[in-house]
């Protein structure tokens, strides 16, 4: 097998970053959507895939995401960067429950 390019998303449906190497583990790259946007209002995570509310997260680097004043500014609604570990939405710790 050939890789040509490795790339991770460190938060759902944000823009990713090429990475040279990484640790692959039981959950897939190490540092591969650790993160996701809370919609504080729904307290649902934003995803990419409701492109009517969230269509800007596909314009924001995911290596560098602004505080949550900024971030709710860019997406034009409420939203809060969490860690996907963390996170309360996770009723599970077996992994990402979006």
């Amino acid at each position: 097998m050939y890789l040509e390019t490795l790339r991770r998303y460190p938060v759902k449906s944000m823009l990713g970053e090429e990475v040279s190497e990484s640790e692959v583990t039981e959950r897939g790259l190490a540092g591969d959507r650790v993160r996701a946007v809370l919609d504080v209002a729904t307290g649902k995570i934003a995803s990419a895939k409701n492109p009517r509310l969230w269509r800007g997260l596909l314009t924001i680097e995911g290596t560098g995401v602004p505080g949550d004043e900024e971030l709710s500014t860019l997406l034009g609604r409420e939203g809060s960067a969490r860690s996907a570990r963390a996170a309360p939405w996770r009723p599970s710790a077996t992994g990402p429950t979006w």
